[in-house]
């Protein structure tokens, strides 16, 4: 193993790692209702409120 070799797994081990503590991509459109709790929200929100969201981000993320 040479030197390239070494830094290429290194760097690997380090993308895998911050991959890790990635946060949950939220969904991009809107579809009128909360994406956490389905209750109805107004145009262009994707849920309800702070804690819905939070909920959500918890919900979706892999590394739990």
């Amino acid at each position: 193993m040479d030197a390239i070799d070494i830094a290429t797994n290194e760097q690997e081990r380090e993308l895998s790692r911050a991959l890790t503590y990635r946060k949950p991509e939220p969904p991009k459109q809107s579809t009128g209702r909360c994406w956490n709790c389905k209750e109805p929200v107004e145009q262009g929100r994707r849920w309800c409120d702070k804690r819905c969201m939070t909920e959500w981000e918890q919900l979706h993320d892999r590394n739990r």
